[in-house]
């Protein structure tokens, strides 16, 4: 596993010649798991389909690279270590609110499930994951 790790050189690539701003990123998909290989694998079927993504491994790595780079959509799984995925979702939504976002999770934890959809998470995605399902979320979202 590789936490703490963040995904961002791909960035670099992103920006146009025209500008060095960070706030002229492209817009992403941001993906926050602590099981890195699931988030990477996620990832790489987004990227194949199209999208611009980013990963991170932690709640704070998650919120570093929100503070760095506009946001389309988030997948949050919802126990991380360090700060859960539901206090991740809610400090994002401070600095870019109305993101629209997912829970992941494989673990029965309805009170922190709750309490993401009482602050607007679009809904819960059961792992093991449908890939097709993420992949439909991420064309409704306009991604």
């Amino acid at each position: 596993m590789r936490s703490g790790r963040l995904t961002i050189a791909w960035f670099a690539n992103l920006r146009g010649p025209e500008t060095q701003s960070p706030t002229n990123f492209i817009m992403c998909i941001l993906i926050v798991d602590d099981q890195s290989d699931l988030a990477d694998s996620l990832a790489d079927v987004l990227r194949l389909e199209g999208h611009h993504v980013a990963t991170a491994y932690s709640g704070e790595d998650a919120l570093k690279l929100s503070r760095q780079h506009p946001l389309k959509l988030m997948f949050l799984d919802v126990r991380l270590p360090g700060i859960n995925g539901v206090d991740t979702l809610l400090a994002i939504r401070k600095e870019q609110p109305g993101v629209p976002a997912y829970m992941m999770t494989g673990y029965s934890v309805a009170p922190l499930l709750q309490k993401a959809i009482d602050h607007g998470a679009q809904g819960v995605l059961h792992k093991p994951l449908d890939l097709d399902q993420i992949i439909e979320l991420a064309e409704q979202h306009g991604t």
